[in-house]
């Protein structure tokens, strides 16, 4: 089996970057987010008075659902800028 050549660390934010790009444009991935999204603030509109365990809850879920797509966004740009940079 041949070794495979180790990539140095543009060549590594170029991959990931990709990667990012590819679950971002997923379909899949989309209506995921959107039906999680919608399920947050549901569930958030829809609490109770007196319940703030779960307004709680759905607020850290939307915070998070958002951490994860800026996430992927800043790997995908970084992914990008590397590769503008090695073009150039």
């Amino acid at each position: 089996m041949a070794k495979q050549a180790k990539r140095t660390p543009k060549e590594e934010r170029i991959a990931k970057g990709n990667v990012a790009k590819t679950i971002l444009a997923d379909p899949v991935v989309s209506e995921a987010y959107e039906n999680l999204r919608k399920k947050y603030i549901n569930d958030w509109q829809n609490s109770s008075m007196d319940d703030v365990q779960k307004r709680e809850r759905a607020f850290l879920s939307l915070h998070v659902l958002a951490d994860v797509r800026a996430e992927l966004e800043s790997i995908a740009n970084s992914g990008s800028r590397e590769l503008l940079a090695r073009n150039e």
